[in-house]
Parts: structure tokens; sequence; C-alpha cells
């Protein structure tokens, strides 16, 4: 089967020198005319949230900023957990591209095409960043949409339009996920899978409650 390798050097967007501080400033929503929409399967708009309860039955929860933010000069919702700003359906990432340059480039969550794989330097699985690399064989996580509209039971709840999308570490095996995402909704569920057993899925998250601050 031939996968479509979607390479995210090529949605470089654009070159930048500046520290963090400057590069994400808090806006108010009234200026935000023409904001960048979070994708449909992780709709991070502002002041949203999702709690899961993981393997040890603890609490963790996703959320975004209250309000906006400016990144990049663009209006884009801000993911608290990673803090960075979210484009569509991507983490905005910012990593060294040597000769003393930075760049801003896009890190996909999911990608709505089956069998797509996005090469990722943000693993959404595990919130690792690879904060330098040269060339598209130095990416580490690759993110692959293996199931498109599928239906998920999770904890007695069903949930309709599910897109799953299988993650690895390309210099580590032992990193391989699964995560679900509900449309309008976002993440569900999370899975680990075994290394010597791929057919053994370990649930790590499930969905118990969200707000979308639509």
């Amino acid at each position: 089967m031939k996968y479509a390798l979607i390479f995210i050097f090529g949605i470089t967007l654009n070159f930048m020198s500046c520290t963090k501080d400057n590069s994400i400033q808090e806006v108010e929503n009234e200026s935000c005319l023409n904001p960048v929409l979070p994708g449909e399967y992780f709709p991070a708009y502002p002041n949203s949230w999702w709690k899961y309860s993981n393997e040890e039955n603890e609490t963790i929860v996703y959320e975004t900023a209250n309000k906006y933010q400016l990144c990049d000069n663009e209006c884009r919702p801000r993911f608290l957990n990673l803090d960075k700003c979210i484009h569509e359906n991507a983490i905005v990432h910012e990593f060294y591209s040597g000769l003393g340059a930075s760049s801003t480039i896009l890190s996909p969550i999911y990608t709505p095409f089956l069998d797509s794989i996005a090469v990722c330097p943000v693993s959404f699985s595990t919130f690792e960043t690879q904060d330098a690399f040269l060339h598209q064989e130095d990416v580490r996580f690759r993110r692959q949409t293996t199931v498109l509209d599928t239906n998920l039971y999770v904890d007695g709840t069903i949930y309709n339009d599910v897109l799953v999308v299988y993650e690895t570490n390309k210099f580590d095996s032992t990193h391989r996920y699964y995560d679900y995402f509900s449309k309008n909704i976002g993440l569900i569920r999370r899975d680990s899978v075994d290394q010597s057993d791929t057919t053994n899925l370990i649930e790590l998250l499930k969905l118990e409650d969200y707000h979308l601050g639509l």
C-alpha cells in the first residue's frame, strides 16, 4: 500500500529569531477579527478543557488559554499543556534550523486523510518536542491516520465520527500510541501499544468531561 507522506518542511511559516515571550502575546478576543480556528477533530478554542482519567485513575486536564494569542502575527488558540499555539489541525513549533537561525513550522496533531503519514517534531501523545533538526530523516515522530469515521465506546459513552491516529518514534520502537479523536469534541482516548504484542492495547487516557469555549 502506498502512503501519503506529509513533510512539514513544506509548510514552514516564517523564519524568525525572537524569543517565545515575544512570539506569543495575549490579545483581546474582540481584536481578533480573523483568528485561525482549530480543526474539527481537536477543536481547541480559547477557554476549552478536557478532563481525562489515566490508568492510575488520576485526573489529567488538557486546556487552552482563555483568549486568543498573537502568535507569529496571527491570532491563534494556545494549548497550555505544551505552551504552544494551535493552527487548524497542527501545533505551531519553533525549532533551530542551523546557522544560528530559528524557524517556525507546523507539527500535525492529525491529518484528515486515510493512511497519510505526518512527520512531526512534536509528539502529541507524549508532549515531547524536538527543538533542532536539519533534514526530514532527523525528525523523530510520525503520526498516521489509520481509521476514519468510525464509532467508539469509551467508558459507556458512544462517540461518532472518530478518527484514529497511530504515533511512532523513529528512533525508539517502544514509543507507540493510538490517539482517538471525535469530531467536534477532541481527543477521547489514548492507548499505548505493547511492543511484544501489537494487539494488546493499554488504555492510558479516557475522556470523562469536556468544555469547548466556542
